[in-house]
């Protein structure tokens, strides 16, 4: 029966996470069985699932091409564009669009312009530089042989979201979950397990990376809970978005080379 709550959970965090519904049908006995808790838990899981993929298609393409720059640049372009299909939660046009958001109220638009192909040319060059340098780590990781990486950036990422869901008590997300529940404690747990059992060859580098997604779910949360109404899910986004990015370049920091 747990098995069975656990595999809707993943389900339903996969349908509402990704574009691609999930494989196969799967109900719940009775409306009482899902809970917030697990559902958020599932979040690193399915996350770390992508990730795997990732590390499958990058040792796939390695066995069949040299261990080249060349070679990582393909994994990673076919990667990256896989996992921004895939993602209906969180990916580099969120956190484009999160970002100009920011700049505008900022007033970093030139003052009285109009010109607004000058501002969607400054977007496009964000996207662009954004979406190539999660390319370039990406590559870097696969360049360094550490495939399981994938998985272990993939997973905080997912627990970012989590974590970070878990934090909008104030019900402006579409996740309502109570503050300080459960969910919290199950997504660390969820995260945690995934992350040292593929990082384990370099458990070293997992350290600091789980040390920097609790740092960034702690500023995050303040982030969401001070975010105006109905714009928690963009917030929540963009953060994860960009945690992507920072645990493929701490992996790209952290592995290459050694």
């Amino acid at each position: 029966m747990e098995l069975k709550l656990w595999t809707v959970a993943f389900a339903d965090a996969w349908n509402a996470l990704s574009n691609v519904a999930f494989p196969t049908d799967v109900e719940a006995s009775g409306e009482d069985d899902l809970s917030d808790e697990r559902f958020l838990a599932c979040f690193p899981l399915v996350w770390a699932a992508w990730g795997f993929g990732g590390a499958v298609a990058a040792w796939m393409i390695s066995t069949l091409l040299p261990l080249s720059l060349a070679a990582s640049a393909v994994s990673a372009i076919i990667i990256v564009l896989a996992w921004e299909f895939i993602s209906a939660a969180g990916n580099v046009s969120s956190l484009t669009g999160y970002l100009q958001r920011i700049l505008e109220r900022r007033g970093m638009r030139a003052e009285g312009s109009n010109d607004m192909l000058g501002f969607e040319v400054s977007g496009a060059t964000l996207f662009i530089s954004l979406y190539l340098l999660k390319i370039v780590c990406v590559g870097a990781v696969v360049y360094s042989g550490r495939f399981s990486w994938l998985v272990v950036a993939m997973a905080l990422g997912g627990l970012v979201r989590a974590r970070l869901a878990a934090d909008d008590s104030s019900g402006k997300a579409v996740i309502p979950v109570e503050e300080g529940g459960a969910a919290a404690r199950m997504s660390w747990g969820a995260a945690v397990a995934v992350v040292i059992a593929a990082g384990i060859w370099y458990l070293p580098a997992v350290s600091l990376a789980l040390l920097a997604a609790w740092g960034i779910t702690a500023v995050g949360g303040k982030t969401i809970r001070s975010a105006p109404a109905g714009t928690a899910n963009t917030a929540i986004d963009a953060l994860g978005a960009a945690a992507d990015i920072l645990f493929l370049l701490a992996g790209a920091a952290l592995l290459v080379g050694r």
